[in-house]
């Protein structure tokens, strides 16, 4: 972000050395891209930060190699600036520029969509869950319809803070332990704590009350279930 912000800097610089409206319109323009441009780029670093910190495991490398290569467009024409400010007025340098905003606007877009399939695909199968635990008339179960709610409400922008990244984070480990409290027992209990940690086992469905159980509501899916 640092290359960006010192573009812009250049770019306003230059107004004072060349009074021609025509450019000093043109450079006005610029500055106002490059300022939407860096807003963008912070918030799909932040927001890939707290992402992270919710999902360790996840690969948001696309979006971040957009706000690299947008770093390293900006830099090049800073350095430019720096020894000819006419190089503002080549057709170059305007390409770089709308490269530049389109960059931003992508990194932003690719995360925003990276985060909605990382919560939807959490929260999926328990969606199936929910409304098996719901049709048996289980205990806990309205709690984990909560619980889902709250976590899908979060879906639409990555975390812009800490705090917010660790309050997502606690609603994805209280889902595992809203499973463990949905008031079943025995074998089918086990079954649905350990799928829904990530660790379903197959050999579990040749025990005649969990295959009865997942057959019943089908939730084969559960055996995929995994919780970053």
């Amino acid at each position: 972000m640092s290359n960006l912000l010192s573009l812009k800097d250049k770019i306003l610089s230059i107004t004072g050395k060349r009074q021609r409206s025509d450019l000093v319109g043109k450079l006005r323009q610029y500055s106002e891209k490059m300022k939407k441009a860096n807003n963008l780029l912070e918030k799909e670093v932040n927001g890939r930060k707290q992402s992270l910190y919710v999902s360790p495991e996840s690969d948001f490398s696309e979006s971040a190699g957009k706000v690299a290569k947008a770093s390293r467009i900006a830099g090049n024409i800073s350095t430019k600036l720096s020894s000819d400010p006419n190089v503002i007025e080549k057709k170059t340098t305007d390409t770089s520029l709308v490269n530049i905003s389109d960059l931003a606007d992508s990194s932003h877009t690719i995360l925003k969509n990276q985060w909605k399939n990382l919560i939807q695909g959490q929260v999926a199968t328990f969606e199936s869950l929910v409304t098996a635990a719901k049709e048996a008339k289980l205990e806990g179960s309205i709690r984990l319809e909560s619980l889902l709610l709250s976590i899908k409400g979060r879906a639409q922008n990555p975390p812009a803070t800490r705090e917010e990244a660790e309050k997502i984070r606690q609603e994805l480990d209280a889902l595992i332990k809203t499973v463990s409290e949905l008031g079943l027992e025995g074998e089918v209990a086990k079954f649905l704590v350990n799928a829904a940690a990530g660790k379903g086992d197959p050999q579990a469905l040749y025990i005649p009350e969990v295959k009865q159980f997942i057959e019943r509501f089908n939730l084969w899916h559960l055996l995929q279930v995994k919780i970053g």
